[in-house]
């Protein structure tokens, strides 16, 4: 996730305007991902989990995985981010 923010790949977001970007928070066997919700990071998040399952031999559930997201976030960017990773969850 850090390698993939530095080189552009994925947009985390920013509590305001200076401030650094967040993309990730890990807590013990539970992971918190913060991204703009578009196309760009929504395919590359994929590659990234893909990427954590074959080197980890672990998989996501995806039945214990929700989306959380701005209320500024529209409901077909919302959608599509979900059918994109798989997701039936919106929080």
């Amino acid at each position: 996730m850090n390698a993939a923010e530095e080189e552009g790949k994925l947009q985390g977001v920013t509590i305001c305007a200076n401030a650094p970007s967040i993309t990730h928070s890990l807590f013990a066997d539970d992971s918190l991902l913060l991204l703009k919700a578009n196309r760009e990071n929504v395919d590359h998040l994929r590659h990234v989990l893909h990427l954590y399952e074959v080197c980890s031999g672990q998989m996501i559930n995806k039945e214990k995985s929700v989306g959380l997201f701005s209320k500024n976030t529209g409901q077909r960017e919302k959608n599509d981010f979900l059918q994109a990773l798989g997701l039936t969850q919106e929080a």
